[in-house]
């Protein structure tokens, strides 16, 4: 039967032929992918670590050396991927939360405004499944409050608002090139600014990286290898029924290496970067049309898109109205081969394991809870066809 991965990128031959390429030419396989990077997105450095959460670790480090002392808290949102309060404990920072609104999944932009800014190092944008956030406006109070501006575009490569990418607002953004993103090489983090201050520190501290070590490399290249032969949905059944790979989750977890980005993947990434456009298009295509077809469908809310904005759809959300529905609704779509999924179980406000570092003054986090509670993704990935967007939309209409 066929089945969908809940996210992932198709990968030919070639794709895997260049790894051989990036192995062998190291230094000019980077900088020819650092090069693509520059030009479509237009902005002046970029930088490689070995994953998203590196990349994020790497201008955290670099924010703390340029701000005022006591300025050690990050301003995340109530609901985001787990990967950024968990670098934010790694990095001996502190999270302070403010509430999203539930219609887009950004910020409460009057939320975010009534923060108390005395002890803020920077905030964070989530950008979550595709969905840009409110760059401009959030750039601007961060600004205004003299707080540093990380637009995390990890699920968001290819997103705009107006006619600027996400991941290119605020002094500094960050793509991830994980499994489950736009463009992947399986591990992987890129870091773009135009601010030569910034590129010159991230520099330095990206050039003193230790290099992943053999074993790392060498696992990571099967890796690859079986995400090409099994992702495809006539082959997802053996990968889904092994439940110890524990597709389709996230977990909370700082035990990760914060090391260079290994010049085999960067042939494997930049390979797929010349896809970017094809590969784009395809997400952003089946979004829309998961959109259209759900509208006025009882018992779902769809997730507004900002006025101005381009999504991508990583994945395209929605909220289940009736919460107690939700795990049947997600059992009816596996049954049809379709990988839905109930996203972060949690709102970060609820994460036990950043009990001590947590500050959630003024915010009750109440609307992030109740997302959690209710959303479920939907795949929009290039091997989803029209008759699988069909097939998942009769699921839903028949079960919400």
């Amino acid at each position: 039967m066929r089945r969908l991965a809940p996210s992932g990128t198709p990968v030919n031959m070639r794709d895997l032929a260049a790894c051989i390429g990036g192995a062998a030419s190291p230094k000019r396989t980077l900088e020819d992918f650092r090069a693509a990077v520059c030009s479509k997105f237009n902005v002046r450095h970029c930088f490689f670590a070995s994953s998203g959460r590196a990349a994020l670790c790497v201008l955290l480090e670099v924010f703390r050396g340029l701000a005022p002392g006591n300025r050690d808290e990050v301003v995340i949102p109530s609901y985001t991927c787990y990967s950024v309060p968990s670098t934010i404990a790694k990095s001996g920072l502190k999270v302070l939360v403010r509430d999203i609104d539930p219609e887009t999944l950004d910020y409460s932009i009057p939320g975010l405004r009534e923060t108390d800014w005395k002890r803020v190092l920077c905030v964070i944008t989530a950008n979550l499944y595709g969905l840009p956030n409110d760059l401009p406006e959030i750039s601007r109070i961060a600004k205004e409050n003299g707080a540093f501006l990380i637009d995390d575009a990890s699920q968001c490569m290819g997103g705009m608002v107006g006619s600027r990418f996400s991941g290119t607002f605020g002094d500094a953004g960050v793509f991830s090139l994980d499994k489950g993103k736009n463009i992947t090489s399986m591990q992987g983090g890129i870091i773009v600014t135009d601010s030569d201050e910034i590129a010159s520190l991230v520099g330095k501290r990206v050039a003193a990286l230790p290099s992943p070590p053999a074993t790392s490399v060498i696992a990571s290249s099967m890796k690859l290898m079986a995400y090409a032969a099994f992702l495809n949905p006539r082959m997802y059944w053996l990968p889904e029924s092994l439940p110890f790979l524990n597709l389709g989750t996230t977990i909370y977890t700082t035990e990760y290496p914060v090391e260079a980005y290994s010049s085999l993947l960067g042939g494997f990434g930049a390979s797929l970067f010349r896809r970017f456009d094809e590969i784009t298009a395809a997400r952003a295509g089946n979004g829309l049309a998961y959109d259209r077809a759900l509208a006025g469908v009882k018992g779902l809310e769809r997730i507004s898109a900002k006025k101005g904005s381009k999504p991508v759809y990583l994945r395209y959300p929605a909220l289940v109205r009736d919460k107690g529905r939700r795990i049947s609704m997600l059992a009816r779509l596996k049954e049809n081969g379709i990988g839905a999924t109930a996203s972060f179980p949690r709102s970060v406000i609820d994460l036990e394991e950043i009990g001590g570092i947590l500050n959630k003054a003024g915010s009750s986090g109440k609307n992030g809870r109740d997302v959690a509670e209710r959303i479920i993704t939907l795949p929009t990935h290039p091997f989803v066809t029209g008759k699988d967007i069909e097939r998942a939309v009769s699921v839903l209409k028949g079960t919400a």
